[in-house]
């Protein structure tokens, strides 16, 4: 790891908040930014911009360069949006470094001037209940990640009225040690991708039963992982948090494409089927 100078041991992320811009010093000279990358799902109106930094020095007003790299990334990601002929109507960001154990990150929300000071506000929150450990950002590349949507130009579904239509009665058994049964971790009505997330970890990941019961009853090692990763999930493919409910025609779809496009690509496909209690089912 790099030897850390007398300066950059002070470059810690608390040190690094800072909310104004233009302090007379070069950014290049402090931060080289590594390489670049962006992403954009037509289908679902959503560009991502992928960019990788690496802190090279510290200013001696160090306070205003992270805001000042949080605002470069989202005015690229702004325009590359654009460029793509979307118009942002909600962003996200996300903050990723092997010094932290978890990512940074903000979920989507209507665009604004403040989101910069909701990013640093959490960067805060995180320097804070890490204090003891003197997180910093300075020796390894970190990368921000920000995600741009435009909700309103999705086609909405036209619900037609009238008779139910006939469904072939199917006895459809399920074994019950087949079926993945949990607690719903945060007791919001998120059961919809909690219960993705946990087919997904199931099918993909080689672990052992006792590991994956830890995982989706939060024990042990596994504490907090599944939120997490459900939380992540979400944020990626632009569902608000705390709705009163979330249609899976809706956001199934969504997820599948996430998965196939970003996620797991190159790696499996995914394919999502919905049972419903009569034993007919769909595939997505």
């Amino acid at each position: 790891m790099q030897q850390l100078s007398k300066n950059a041991r002070n470059f810690m992320i608390d040190n690094l908040l800072g909310l104004q811009q233009g302090d007379g010093f070069n950014a290049e000279r402090y931060v080289e930014r590594l390489n670049d990358s962006m992403w954009h799902n037509e289908k679902f109106n959503v560009t991502k911009t992928y960019s990788k930094f690496m802190i090279k020095d510290v200013p001696a007003n160090a306070e205003s360069l992270l805001s000042g790299i949080f605002q470069f990334c989202i005015d690229e990601a702004m325009e590359h949006a654009k460029e793509k002929n979307v118009e942002p109507e909600q962003i996200a960001c996300t903050l990723t470094s092997d010094f932290l154990d978890y990512d940074i990150w903000v979920p989507f929300s209507n665009i604004s001037n403040n989101t910069v000071d909701a990013m640093l506000n959490r960067c805060q929150h995180i320097a804070q209940s890490k204090k003891q450990d003197d997180l910093s950002l300075f020796g390894a590349p970190f990368t921000i990640t920000v995600t741009t949507i435009n909700k309103n130009s999705f086609k909405k579904r036209r619900r037609v009225g009238g008779a139910a239509r006939k469904i072939p009665k199917i006895r459809h058994q399920i074994s019950n040690a087949a079926l993945i049964k949990f607690n719903n971790p945060d007791n919001m009505n998120h059961c919809l991708f909690f219960a993705l997330i946990a087919s997904l970890i199931q099918n993909i990941c080689n672990w052992s039963r006792k590991n994956f019961f830890n995982y989706i009853h939060n024990l042990y090692g596994m504490s907090g992982r599944f939120q997490k990763d459900t939380y992540e999930l979400m944020n990626q493919v632009g569902a608000q948090m705390g709705l009163k409910e979330y249609d899976a025609d809706e956001w199934i779809p969504r997820v599948v494409d996430q998965w196939n496009n970003v996620n797991c690509k190159n790696q499996c496909i995914v394919k999502v089927f919905l049972f419903g209690d009569k034993g007919n089912y769909k595939p997505e």
